[in-house]
């Protein structure tokens, strides 16, 4: 198999799974993907009911009209940060993966006209009845979509779950108006937790997670498929490090501290003015947060 990015055969095991998996770099580039790919039953039957509730993605069980409102509250804070508002009525906007839409539903509430498009059964369900979204059940780059083109396209944890990324950025392209653009949230291989963790590392997520990007291949998808970078950051959570401490002699006090919300609340507020300095340098300056945060234009 080669690469998908830059084509080379060249590649070397990084990790070994079950059922003779592996997880491939790229001598070349660098890019990361897994080798054999799952067959597409085998990927399509992954993203059940159990996959959004037992993760916690975006959705739990039995939540009230009121729960899911002050769910979306705070993603379009996180909205109105990372893309704003529109600059015109009626502006589109698509989510690629969209799960149970409650990004898409914050979107809407901004005044975007949205759509989505997720592969999941369950959650596209979900969001055309319980949130009334114009969303399809399927793979992207099987869907259809209306002549006309979109302002913005969102895909927020995909990429890494994505067979062929560089098929699915060319027909983004393809999509969007000229100067439009892409927002893009995925995990970032050149992180300080994969270097602590190895095979670990929670975004290692054998079966799900089929490619892995960090900056230098993330810049390189763009070029190829016609885009340029308008931004290029990383972040993490504190929490997503302490969660990661199972198999450390620091399990003990982080499990303490998770387990008494006020003890986790004084620990975060102690910690929060020194951690967010060090992370400052280590996430904006040396690009190595866990999470790889890119807004790309079309060229």
């Amino acid at each position: 198999m080669s690469c998908n990015l830059c084509l080379s055969q060249e590649a070397k095991s990084v990790w070994e799974f079950s059922d003779n998996f592996r997880m491939m770099k790229c001598k070349n580039c660098g890019f990361l993907y897994l080798f054999p790919q799952p067959k597409e039953a085998t990927a399509k039957a992954l993203y059940t009911e159990d996959y959004y509730l037992n993760l916690g993605v975006q959705y739990l069980k039995n939540d009230s009209k009121e729960i899911i409102d002050k769910k979306i509250e705070p993603i379009e804070k996180l909205l109105l940060k990372d893309i704003g508002y529109p600059e015109k009525n009626n502006n589109r906007l698509l989510e690629i993966g969209c799960a149970s839409g409650l990004y898409l539903k914050a979107a809407q509430r901004l005044g975007w006209d949205v759509y989505g498009v997720e592969v999941s059964e369950f959650a596209s369900k979900f969001a055309r009845e319980n949130l009334s979204l114009n969303v399809k059940t399927g793979k992207f780059e099987e869907s259809d979509f209306p002549d006309e083109p979109f302002d913005f396209i969102v895909m927020i944890m995909l990429l890494e779950h994505l067979e062929d990324p560089k098929q699915v950025l060319t027909k983004i392209n393809r999509l969007l108006k000229p100067g439009g653009k892409v927002f893009i949230n995925t995990p970032n291989k050149h992180c300080l937790e994969s270097i602590i963790f190895g095979k670990k590392w929670h975004e290692i997520f054998f079966p799900y997670h089929l490619c892995i990007f960090s900056p230098s291949t993330i810049r390189l998808l763009a070029k190829i498929t016609g885009f340029e970078i308008e931004g290029l950051s990383t972040y993490r959570h504190l929490s997503n490090f302490i969660n990661q401490t199972s198999d450390t002699k620091f399990s003990t006090t982080a499990n303490k501290l998770m387990v008494n919300n006020d003890e986790y609340r004084e620990f975060r507020k102690v910690f929060k003015v020194p951690y967010k300095f060090v992370t400052r340098i280590i996430d904006e300056k040396l690009l190595l947060g866990e999470q790889l945060k890119v807004a790309l234009r079309k060229c």
